[in-house]
């Protein structure tokens, strides 16, 4: 899965699959993702984009055994208030259990991004990065990851 940045466009999304406009990039990160639980992909995006996707974030770090985790609690009270959120249309077809694990995704797996011109203390968004998750996660404890891309060029 490819960055998801707060912009006005992550805003449509959010409100799209939320009955609100969340200002947090968590928010827009957990619409993006549900879109993609429902195959519903960025109509700019080639056929078959949005399985592709699907399957990357499937594929995210999880933690083996994670349900007795205190934070567990909270990510279901957290799932079951954006569930109440969401349209009535999708409540039948993205079940809590979906959000919670989308949840604990977002908090392991999500980096900040940011704005190069901007001072390192402003956050633009969230993001999540396939590569940059298996760096993140890695045994090797001087294991790192750093953009050779040019943001500006492209």
């Amino acid at each position: 899965m490819h960055a998801a940045v707060v912009d006005s466009g992550a805003r449509k999304v959010t409100s799209q699959v939320f009955l609100t406009e969340a200002k947090e990039p968590a928010w827009a990160l957990m619409a993006q993702a549900v879109q993609l639980y429902l195959g519903q992909g960025d109509p700019r995006h080639p056929a078959g984009t949005a399985h592709r996707r699907w399957r990357l974030l499937k594929s995210f770090y999880r933690p083996a055994d994670r349900a007795d985790e205190p934070e567990r609690a909270t990510y279901q009270r957290h799932a079951e208030q954006m569930h109440e959120m969401m349209g009535p249309d999708l409540h039948e077809q993205v079940k809590v259990e979906v959000l919670v694990d989308l949840l604990e995704v977002i908090r392991l797996d999500a980096h900040t991004v940011r704005e190069p011109s901007q001072s390192s203390q402003k956050r633009h968004g969230l993001g999540l990065f396939y590569w940059l998750h298996l760096a993140n996660h890695s045994c090797w404890p001087n294991a790192f990851f750093q953009s050779s891309r040019n943001e500006q060029a492209g």
